[in-house]
Protein backbone atom coordinates (compact mmCIF):
# COMPACT_ATOMS: atom_id res chain seq x y z
CA UNK A 1 0.00 0.00 0.00
CA UNK A 2 1.11 3.19 -1.14
CA UNK A 3 0.60 5.88 1.13
CA UNK A 4 1.05 9.88 0.93
CA UNK A 5 1.47 12.15 3.79
CA UNK A 6 -1.26 15.03 2.54
CA UNK A 7 -0.19 18.95 2.99
CA UNK A 8 -3.40 20.53 4.27
CA UNK A 9 -4.83 23.99 3.63
CA UNK A 10 -7.27 25.52 6.00
CA UNK A 11 -9.20 27.62 3.84
CA UNK A 12 -11.82 30.49 5.03
CA UNK A 13 -15.14 29.59 3.31
CA UNK A 14 -15.14 33.64 3.31
CA UNK A 15 -12.24 34.07 0.67
CA UNK A 16 -11.18 30.22 -0.81
CA UNK A 17 -7.51 30.00 -1.33
CA UNK A 18 -6.92 32.16 1.62
CA UNK A 19 -4.81 30.28 4.32
CA UNK A 20 -6.38 30.43 7.71
CA UNK A 21 -3.40 32.14 10.59
CA UNK A 22 -2.78 29.09 13.02
CA UNK A 23 -3.20 29.39 16.97
CA UNK A 24 -6.49 31.18 16.90
CA UNK A 25 -9.98 30.47 16.43
CA UNK A 26 -10.45 29.69 12.52
CA UNK A 27 -13.76 30.86 11.12
CA UNK A 28 -16.00 28.06 9.32
CA UNK A 29 -13.77 27.01 6.94
CA UNK A 30 -12.72 23.56 4.28
CA UNK A 31 -9.61 21.30 5.68
CA UNK A 32 -8.32 20.75 1.95
CA UNK A 33 -5.43 18.61 0.28
CA UNK A 34 -2.90 19.95 -2.06
CA UNK A 35 -5.31 18.05 -4.64
CA UNK A 36 -8.20 20.44 -3.90
CA UNK A 37 -10.35 17.92 -2.28
CA UNK A 38 -11.55 18.73 1.24
CA UNK A 39 -12.50 16.97 4.56
CA UNK A 40 -15.92 15.80 4.12
CA UNK A 41 -18.39 14.11 6.66
CA UNK A 42 -18.93 10.76 4.75
CA UNK A 43 -22.20 10.37 3.12
CA UNK A 44 -23.64 13.54 5.58
CA UNK A 45 -24.10 10.74 7.91
CA UNK A 46 -23.99 12.82 11.61
CA UNK A 47 -23.13 10.13 14.05
CA UNK A 48 -20.30 8.94 16.45
CA UNK A 49 -17.86 7.22 14.65
CA UNK A 50 -18.65 7.65 11.23
CA UNK A 51 -15.63 7.99 9.46
CA UNK A 52 -14.27 11.26 7.65
CA UNK A 53 -12.87 11.24 3.58
CA UNK A 54 -12.08 13.49 0.89
CA UNK A 55 -14.42 14.67 -1.89
CA UNK A 56 -14.58 17.27 -4.07
CA UNK A 57 -14.96 20.65 -2.22
CA UNK A 58 -18.24 22.32 -2.76
CA UNK A 59 -18.94 25.77 -1.47
CA UNK A 60 -21.67 25.95 0.85
CA UNK A 61 -21.05 21.87 1.36
CA UNK A 62 -22.02 21.85 5.50
CA UNK A 63 -20.43 18.15 5.92
CA UNK A 64 -17.18 20.18 5.12
CA UNK A 65 -17.72 23.12 7.08
CA UNK A 66 -14.86 22.62 9.83
CA UNK A 67 -13.88 25.35 12.25
CA UNK A 68 -10.57 24.70 14.50
CA UNK A 69 -10.02 26.33 17.63
CA UNK A 70 -7.43 27.49 19.97
CA UNK A 71 -7.84 24.72 22.02
CA UNK A 72 -7.08 22.13 19.16
CA UNK A 73 -10.19 21.04 18.30
CA UNK A 74 -11.24 20.18 14.54
CA UNK A 75 -15.05 19.97 14.35
CA UNK A 76 -18.27 20.47 12.00
CA UNK A 77 -21.87 21.38 12.94
CA UNK A 78 -24.32 18.82 11.66
CA UNK A 79 -27.62 20.19 10.27
CA UNK A 80 -29.30 19.91 13.44
CA UNK A 81 -26.62 22.40 15.47
CA UNK A 82 -24.62 19.34 17.03
CA UNK A 83 -21.09 19.55 17.16
CA UNK A 84 -18.92 16.80 16.25
CA UNK A 85 -15.24 16.77 16.70
CA UNK A 86 -12.59 15.02 14.33
CA UNK A 87 -11.83 11.87 16.44
CA UNK A 88 -8.34 10.09 16.23
CA UNK A 89 -9.28 7.80 19.55
CA UNK A 90 -7.00 7.32 22.40
CA UNK A 91 -5.26 4.84 20.48
CA UNK A 92 -4.43 5.54 17.27
CA UNK A 93 -2.84 2.78 15.45
CA UNK A 94 -1.27 2.65 11.87
CA UNK A 95 -3.94 2.73 8.84
CA UNK A 96 -6.84 3.41 10.77
CA UNK A 97 -9.07 6.37 9.59
CA UNK A 98 -10.41 9.20 11.83
CA UNK A 99 -13.64 9.29 12.94
CA UNK A 100 -16.53 11.93 14.47
CA UNK A 101 -17.38 11.86 17.77
CA UNK A 102 -19.87 14.24 19.71
CA UNK A 103 -18.69 13.50 23.49
CA UNK A 104 -15.98 16.24 23.10
CA UNK A 105 -15.72 19.54 24.67
CA UNK A 106 -14.47 21.83 21.98
CA UNK A 107 -13.14 24.45 25.16
CA UNK A 108 -11.50 21.62 27.05
CA UNK A 109 -10.98 19.02 24.36
CA UNK A 110 -9.24 15.68 25.32
CA UNK A 111 -5.88 14.76 23.46
CA UNK A 112 -7.77 12.17 20.69
CA UNK A 113 -9.74 15.51 19.77
CA UNK A 114 -6.70 17.82 19.48
CA UNK A 115 -4.56 18.29 16.13
CA UNK A 116 -1.74 20.65 15.24
CA UNK A 117 -1.98 22.56 11.81
CA UNK A 118 1.41 21.71 10.50
CA UNK A 119 3.78 22.56 7.17
CA UNK A 120 3.06 18.80 6.46
CA UNK A 121 -1.02 18.80 7.23
CA UNK A 122 -2.80 17.69 9.99
CA UNK A 123 -1.04 16.25 13.27
CA UNK A 124 -3.13 14.56 15.93
CA UNK A 125 -2.04 15.04 19.69
CA UNK A 126 -2.07 11.50 20.34
CA UNK A 127 1.59 9.80 19.14
CA UNK A 128 3.18 11.14 15.71
CA UNK A 129 0.37 10.65 13.43
CA UNK A 130 -0.73 12.93 10.54
CA UNK A 131 -3.62 12.22 7.81
CA UNK A 132 -2.23 10.40 4.80
CA UNK A 133 -4.13 9.63 1.85
CA UNK A 134 -3.88 5.93 0.67
CA UNK A 135 -4.62 7.69 -3.21
CA UNK A 136 -1.54 10.08 -4.43
CA UNK A 137 -4.33 10.80 -7.07
CA UNK A 138 -6.79 11.80 -4.87
CA UNK A 139 -9.82 9.91 -7.58
CA UNK A 140 -11.45 8.06 -5.10
CA UNK A 141 -13.34 7.98 -1.41
CA UNK A 142 -10.67 5.92 0.39
CA UNK A 143 -10.46 7.72 3.84
CA UNK A 144 -7.98 9.43 4.97
CA UNK A 145 -5.83 7.44 7.36
CA UNK A 146 -3.47 8.15 10.21
CA UNK A 147 0.26 7.23 9.28
CA UNK A 148 3.78 8.55 11.00
CA UNK A 149 4.49 11.86 10.42
CA UNK A 150 7.25 12.56 8.37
Amino acid sequence: MHTTTLSLLLVSAMALGTPVPRGEDKPWSTIQTHLGYCLDVTDGVYRDGTSVQFWACANGNPNQDWTGNRHGAYYVKAPSGKIFCLDSTNSPIIGMSPTINSNCDIDNPAPRFTWTDTDNGLKSSVGNFCLVSTDPVGLSREPPQLAPCQ
